[in-house]
């Protein structure tokens, strides 16, 4: 049982930081694989329904696949949302040959999005301040300057 308890919270503390990055990209998902996301949420899925058609149904392993059938489905809506939210971008963005990232109308309005240090701005007075020497702020690299030259 602790075994079973300690595996449900170290999977579902893998899924945390997933609404935080949905609401500072404003429902975009960025990074995750959707052929993956479409295998695992369908595991998850039917291994919930295996556990509905058993005699006894495991309250531990139901929860946990429940959750990340909800989690994995909510990126698909969200992305799906975004998608819908931001088509006259897009379209424009296709029209003007440049990218939806390079877009100017579309970086302003992906970034009116929720900044999230503002709200949660109390988590930076914990981080730990980390500086650079002076003598190491103001050399420039040989490599850089190679590439770029």
């Amino acid at each position: 049982m602790t075994f079973g308890i300690i595996a449900c919270v170290t999977l579902l503390s893998g899924y945390a930081p997933i609404p935080f990055e949905l609401v500072k990209r404003r429902g975009r998902v960025v990074g995750i694989d959707f052929w993956f996301l479409l295998v695992d949420s369908c595991g998850a899925f039917f291994s919930l329904m295996s556990l509905v058609a058993q005699n006894t149904f495991d309250i531990e392993f139901g929860t946990l696949y429940a959750v990340c059938c909800a989690v994995e489905y909510g990126v698909f809506i969200s992305h799906g949302v975004w998608l819908l939210r931001t088509r006259g971008l897009r379209r424009r963005a296709k029209e003007a040959g440049e990218s939806f990232d390079d877009f100017p109308e579309s970086k302003a309005w992906q970034d009116g999005g929720f900044k999230l240090d503002q709200w949660f701005g109390w988590i930076n007075r914990f981080r730990i301040k980390r500086s650079k020497p002076d003598d190491l702020r103001d050399v420039e690299s040989p490599v850089v300057n190679e590439i770029s030259t």
